[in-house]
């Protein structure tokens, strides 16, 4: 597909201005095709030091829910994803048949390739509006032999930084305009970096205050302080668990119903996913720069506060 001379970004401002971050998701993905061949594709924002589906978009997938169920189970295994985020702003090209991949333990990754149709993949993670979060594209090509070409690649670090900004800028406006977006649903609330209500959701409200939210209502400082930790802050007379991610200069709040992988650390959890995921304690180990008795002490208290004795049910417990 011979790409235009000039490609104007317009349509993506335009769409990026709506509030609504799936039907901007579709303009980019209409507007990369024009330039770019592919069959299916992902838009992803994750942090910007580590790898993570904050919030995504798909399309020409068939089952997106199986989709990442499945990639959970090989994420481990990924090569690409800590490159990306590593070096911001480089397309790369990642094929089922790269020879990185042919050892024998890639062979779960290969499975999830081949069942979703992952043959060639042009990707790059990008800066967005906001310093905390990366945007990373990801273009699928379904047919063996159809790598990316390095005037593609040339073409994606062009046209990427126009997505990620703008897309960066509608889930901005999104967050802002909750009440308008038709996410009030949602148990959602910002709060600045004071930990002040900015802004709520009715469903927030009733779930946290039964009803309107006080005045001039604050976070607890304590609270604030894990929840900038990567904790989560416990509420056991709702039965729920609040959790937060940076948002600009606060922090998006969201509240969950309360389960007894909430008291992990973010190290234990960190430990305990890998180990779920079947690491042993020396790779574990050697993978955060910690001794195995380290690691082996960190999976105690795992157990013990997920009232847990094996690691099949320490997966179940992990959900």
């Amino acid at each position: 597909m011979p790409p235009t001379a000039a490609l104007s970004p317009l349509p993506l401002y335009q769409q990026s201005l709506e509030g609504d971050t799936a039907a901007y998701a579709d303009a980019a993905f209409g507007w990369l095709r024009t330039q770019i061949d592919f069959d299916a594709a992902m838009l992803v924002t994750t942090h910007v030091d580590r790898p993570a589906f904050l919030d995504a978009h798909f399309t020409g997938f068939a089952d997106v829910p199986a989709l990442m169920a499945s990639w959970a189970g090989v994420a481990h295994l990924d090569v690409l994803a800590p490159r990306l985020v590593a070096e911001p702003g480089t397309a790369r090209r990642h094929d089922k048949d790269d020879p990185l991949l042919a050892g024998p333990e890639f062979a779960p990754l290969h499975a999830h390739l081949e069942r979703f149709g992952f043959q060639h993949t042009l990707c790059i993670a990008l800066p967005g509006a906001e310093p905390q979060f990366l945007v990373v594209i990801i273009l699928v090509r379904h047919t063996p032999g159809q790598r990316g070409t390095a005037a593609e690649l040339a073409l994606l670090e062009r046209l990427g930084p126009e997505v990620a900004q703008t897309y960066s800028a509608c889930r901005r406006m999104a967050l802002l305009r909750l009440p308008a977006t038709g996410l009030q649903h949602l148990s959602m609330a910002r709060v600045n970096a004071r930990g002040a209500y900015v802004q709520t959701t009715p469903s927030y409200c009733q779930l946290m205050w039964s009803g309107v939210a006080p005045q001039n209502v604050h976070l607890e400082p304590e609270a604030l302080r894990a929840l900038a930790r990567g904790q989560v802050w416990p509420l056991p007379k709702q039965g729920l668990s609040l959790h937060a991610q940076p948002d600009g200069d606060g922090w998006l709040l969201r509240l969950e119903p309360a389960r007894l992988a909430d008291q992990l650390s973010p190290r234990e959890r960190d430990i305990a996913q890998r180990f779920a995921r079947g690491a042993s304690n020396t790779a574990i180990a050697a993978a955060l720069g910690i001794s195995p008795a380290t690691v082996r002490n960190h999976l105690s208290h795992v157990y013990d506060k997920l009232q847990v004795r094996h690691r099949s049910e320490l997966i179940a417990a992990l959900g």
